[in-house]
């Protein structure tokens, strides 16, 4: 595509989300497109993935698209909203994306986005036929990357799960009094128990490391990802060969020590919060 048809897409795409906004864009047809939706707890690299797919000409792949549906996934993790009222939002806030989908002439549309942690049912019935690749990372290193970021701080936007919200939540009453370190191993317990629900013993999802993806001399989990998705294996080497050191997103500086290196108080903490999830489902 040339810089002035670039140029020109931009512009109807822009033009479609303010119609979209106005309520003057009818529902649109997904029908011919594959769909797959890359969900995850956060931290696992979500913004290389629509890099890295978007290299191939066939794929539309995009990273948290506006809106990224946070507040909806929360809401609906909580039961503050209904399925039929879920369903509407993301049905109407993705018709722009479709048009442009269509409009770029690509067969595959990849949404990755780890707001939709709670949202799999309702994609579901959004868009029918889609496949999910759910992405799960050693829970311990996702608290190391969480406590180096400002989750549960005074700066933090307040838009993080809390056990305050779910009544049957055995950590509710025991929010409070609960360390930052405390509340970063519930939240990926939390998030990935939603996702892990909505994806065991089903035909339309896979789930892959992280660890098998970006630690992984081969790449296999990478591979695995592409061949989901039905991409060339030879161009899924290529890009694996020129792009897996370019990763997204990493954290380089920690404010706590590698798993290995926690004290016997952390180790507790994390086995009892979320110890047992990571075992059981993921053999971590």
């Amino acid at each position: 595509m040339s810089r002035k048809e670039a140029l020109k897409s931009n512009w109807k795409y822009k033009m479609d989300k303010i119609g979209m906004r106005l309520r003057l864009l009818g529902q649109q047809d997904w029908g011919p497109i594959d769909k797959f939706f890359i969900v995850s707890t956060g931290r696992t690299g979500t913004h290389f993935f629509a890099k890295f797919l978007n290299e191939f000409s066939s794929v539309y792949a995009i990273h948290e698209p506006h809106p990224t549906f946070l507040r909806l996934a929360i809401s609906y993790a909580c039961g503050e909203i209904t399925d039929l009222k879920a369903v509407k939002k993301v049905e109407r806030c993705r018709r722009a994306l479709c048009r442009e989908v269509k409009r770029k002439d690509a067969d595959i549309y990849v949404e990755s986005n780890n707001r939709l942690f709670s949202l799999l049912p309702v994609l579901r019935e959004v868009f029918e036929d889609i496949k999910v690749i759910h992405i799960v990372r050693d829970g311990r290193d996702y608290v190391r990357s969480g406590m180096s970021r400002n989750w549960y701080t005074k700066e933090d936007d307040g838009s993080r799960l809390r056990a305050v919200y779910f009544e049957d939540d055995k950590y509710q009453d025991k929010w409070d009094e609960m360390t930052r370190f405390e509340k970063v191993c519930w939240e990926w317990q939390k998030k990935d128990s939603f996702i892990w629900q909505s994806v065991k013993d089903i035909d339309d999802a896979i789930t892959v490391k992280f660890e098998d993806i970006f630690k992984d001399n081969k790449f296999k989990g990478m591979y695995r990802i592409a061949d989901y998705i039905g991409l060339s294996e030879d161009k899924t080497e290529k890009v694996i060969n020129r792009m897996m050191n370019q990763k997204a997103s990493s954290t380089t500086d920690y404010a706590i020590p590698h798993w290995t290196d926690w004290n016997q108080e952390m180790m507790d903490k994390f086995d009892r919060i979320a110890g047992g999830h990571m075992k059981n489902y993921y053999n971590y």
